[in-house]
């Protein structure tokens, strides 16, 4: 997983099935829901969230919603907190 520069809460991650075509993640999208660019998201996910949005319901399973593109980022993005809020707050043991 890999940070895009300059895009606040967008990564890139590794296909799983075409790893010359990373997908690109933005985890601030539909109300931080996420998004994804691959075909899972685009069949499978999205239509959850577009559903329950259209019916105003609150999100779906969170296991139906995230491919696991989004999965890896969010993540990378909670490692990455976590590493920051421990050297900030001191290391526990």
């Amino acid at each position: 997983v890999l940070d895009v520069a300059g895009e606040v809460m967008r990564f890139r991650v590794e296909s799983w099935t075409d790893k010359r075509h990373p997908h690109l993640v933005d985890l601030l999208a539909n109300g931080g829901a996420g998004q994804c660019s691959c075909k899972d998201w685009g069949t499978r996910r999205w239509p959850l969230i577009r559903d329950a949005a259209a019916k105003g319901h609150a999100w779906p399973r969170l296991p139906d919603l995230f491919c696991r593109h989004v999965i890896a980022a969010r993540q990378h993005f909670l490692n990455q907190l976590l590493a920051t809020m421990s050297r900030e707050h001191g290391n526990r043991e």
